[in-house]
């Protein structure tokens, strides 16, 4: 594997009307995204729908300064990021880099499963890229 397709983030305005919709849709209760696992705690909330190998994911922003109001704000509802597992995190930056993809953070993010990066909606066609080289891989 060089580059999984792990999941689809999702932001929306209601993250409990969501779980209600989805849960009946797609036939699987949701769990809820502890705080710890976001890169930015305290800001954003999160409810996960896991479908074998994959994951349909819905976000929320808490507090109208948080980057994920700001964008539901000014875009809408709708598709906020997508999610690749990778081998090498650092080879996979670099050759984002080298194809003038811009990140949200200058290093890697440690986050409890491994180690992130996530590629600038701007230099993405409108959508977060988020790169993830898990821990235990």
């Amino acid at each position: 594997m060089s580059k999984q397709l792990k999941g689809v983030v999702i932001r929306v305005k209601d993250l409990e009307e969501a779980r209600i919709r989805y849960s009946k849709l797609l036939g699987v209760e949701a769990t809820e995204i502890p705080a710890h696992c976001f890169s930015e705690p305290g800001v954003v909330a999160g409810i996960r729908f896991d479908l074998g190998e994959s994951f349909v994911q819905f976000v929320a922003g808490i507090g109208g300064e948080s980057p994920v109001t700001k964008a539901t704000e000014k875009l809408g509802e709708g598709i906020n990021q997508l999610s690749f597992w990778v081998d090498d995190l650092d080879r996979e930056v670099a050759l984002f880099q080298e194809q003038g993809v811009r990140f949200t953070f200058a290093d890697p993010e440690e986050l409890p499963l491994g180690r992130v990066m996530f590629g600038h909606p701007k230099t993405l066609n409108g959508v977060m890229w988020e790169l993830e080289e898990h821990a235990n891989d």
